[in-house]
């Protein structure tokens, strides 16, 4: 189904508009491994963590940088504008963690997420995820997800609905997204847009 989600995201036309619903859940129903990596591989990381005690946002932050399409890495896919209507089930509303934010940039880093495995140590469960993780450490490219073969940018229009930190309020959020390597470093936390008040 992963698969048919990110042909179905290149096929798109420049012309169109892409509408998405995104809900809580959607990190384990839309999973689609790097290469190298198997989906035994992913599931059973996340299966670890979660029986280790890890925080939504630890696990995320691994997920983000063992699969294709999470971390914005599947909104970077379409090239046309984009309105994501989210339904949160994350406490504080964090565009980047409800489903993994596959149309957000994302904050985290290969760095956080091998501190992940060592905090709760699962590098030796887990030799692949960890040398997957290892080896993108120093490569940009790998680490944001776009791609660096033009310089233009995507409107991303982001519906918050029904978030858990401000009730049933709608809140809007329009992000351009770079799609080159040069522009696509994350800002800091506290500056970051996918917090939001």
């Amino acid at each position: 189904a992963a698969e048919r989600v990110e042909r179905f995201a290149r096929e798109i036309q420049p012309n169109e508009r892409c509408i998405v619903l995104l809900s809580g859940g959607g990190s384990a129903h839309l999973c689609l491994p790097d290469a190298g990596l198997t989906l035994e591989d992913v599931q059973g990381v996340s299966r670890d963590l979660i029986r280790a005690g890890a925080r939504i946002e630890e696990l995320n932050a691994v997920r983000k940088h063992c699969e294709r399409l999470k971390g914005g890495r599947l909104g970077v896919k379409i090239r046309a504008p984009s309105s994501v209507y989210v339904l949160s089930d994350v406490i504080g509303d964090r565009l980047d963690v409800i489903s993994s934010g596959p149309f957000t940039p994302d904050p985290t880093t290969f760095a956080i997420a091998l501190a992940v495995l060592d905090r709760y140590q699962l590098r030796p469960a887990h030799p692949r995820v960890a040398e997957h993780l290892e080896r993108d450490f120093f490569d940009i490219r790998a680490e944001t997800g776009f791609t660096p073969n033009t310089s233009q940018t995507f409107e991303v229009r982001i519906t918050l609905n029904g978030g858990l930190a401000f009730g049933s309020q709608p809140r809007q959020l329009t992000l351009s997204i770079p799609a080159t390597t040069a522009d696509c470093n994350p800002p800091p936390a506290a500056a970051n847009p996918l917090y939001i008040d």
